[in-house]
């Protein structure tokens, strides 16, 4: 069922075009999936930054990490377009954010898109993707998205050249880009139309894996995404203790294990998520129920707990003991007591914090290279 709030009309959109390449049965998957209405964090922090940056809602608040996203993709951008096409100003029509829809011949909506910023500057156009996390993304050169972009837009516009550019300030290459001619342009047109013909049709096939199920919504009712995700490449057995197995692996199968463990672990949040939605709905999961989460007492009135201590014969000293200080907390406590921005409140907090505080280095981590 489509959500009624779907501005995508429940039809394909070019950002999940990656995951319905790999993966054609996961567009009537999705269809079939609950929306649980909960964006994550990220999610949430990405749609602020793009609504900033179209100046959608100029009065939302960002917070000061966003604020210098959105800065430093002005930024990118005005340089982009300087050294590609001309000055934004200098475009026959620039437009944000505004959802596209490619037809068929016949009128019928196939896919829509929505670019964070379209410049036509005669039958040229400038196409550009923000991406505001800092996980790597698919190059300009190959990414899907971009394509299903070019294909809208010639679509819309007269255009026989694009230049498409992803943006991502947090990233180690914050630009990438790539150029399309005339038969680039009918080229990603017609894969385009292949890929998201062969989603629609009935009984497509589901393919999963680590890349295609990563953001698909459909995770926790697939049988396919479950079935991969309790594959393990080893066979466990009884008499060998895990760190034993793990010792036993060889360097290919610990990179293949390692590779399905993450895969699984999504899956298997994707279906204790699941399982709470039916609960909270009334519908019974056998062997299951929700336990109340636990309770955390919040000290409100830090002032009157001090009074208190003191009155007991406590000291001032011993009270600061068992107070911890975030950073970020200090910081905007130092924002609203001095006034100060950008630069200036990252000099002050550098002065207020020097000689009193010391780094610690957490345990390194695995990330895939």
């Amino acid at each position: 069922m489509t959500a009624p709030t779907d501005e995508r009309g429940g039809l394909p959109s070019a950002s999940a075009l990656a995951r319905i390449a790999l993966c054609p049965g996961s567009y009537a998957a999705e269809a079939a999936a609950p929306d649980t209405g909960k964006p994550s964090a990220d999610a949430d922090s990405g749609t602020r930054i793009h609504a900033a940056l179209a100046n959608e809602k100029p009065d939302i608040p960002l917070t000061e990490e966003e604020q210098r996203i959105v800065v430093a993709c002005d930024a990118l951008l005005g340089e982009v377009a300087g050294a590609t096409y001309g000055v934004l100003s200098d475009a026959d029509t620039l437009v944000r954010e505004e959802r596209m829809w490619f037809t068929t011949p016949d009128k019928q909506r196939l896919f829509s898109g929505k670019p964070d910023v379209v410049a036509i500057y005669g039958q040229r156009a400038l196409i550009v993707d923000y991406k505001t996390g800092r996980g790597a993304v698919t190059p300009a050169h190959s990414n899907l998205q971009l394509r299903a972009l070019v294909a809208l837009v010639s679509q819309h516009y007269p255009i026989r050249e694009a230049t498409v550019v992803i943006i991502q300030p947090l990233a180690d290459v914050q630009v990438s880009s790539a150029s399309y001619n005339d038969d680039d342009i009918a080229e990603a047109r017609r894969e385009v139309c292949d890929i998201i013909t062969a989603a629609k049709q009935d009984r497509a096939p589901r393919v999963p894996s680590t890349e295609a199920c990563r953001y698909c919504r459909a995770q926790a009712i697939c049988p396919e995404a479950r079935d991969l995700a309790l594959q393990t490449p080893v066979p466990v057995v009884d008499y060998i203790t895990a760190p034993e197995l793990a010792a036993a692996l060889t360097n290919d199968k610990l990179a293949l294990f390692l590779e399905r463990a993450s895969f699984a672990e999504k899956v298997i949040e994707a279906c204790r998520d699941e399982a709470k939605r039916r609960i909270e709905a009334g519908q019974q999961v056998d062997g299951w129920k929700l336990k109340p989460g636990t309770a955390r007492e919040v000290i409100t009135d830090p002032q009157r707990v001090y009074d208190r201590f003191t009155f007991h014969g406590g000291t001032a000293d011993g009270f600061m003991a068992c107070v911890s200080i975030t950073k970020g907390k200090l910081k905007d406590a130092l924002k609203a007591a001095t006034g100060r921005k950008g630069k200036e409140l990252e000099a002050a907090l550098d002065s207020l914090l020097a000689g009193c505080t010391e780094t610690k280095q957490n345990t390194p981590s695995l990330v895939k290279q």
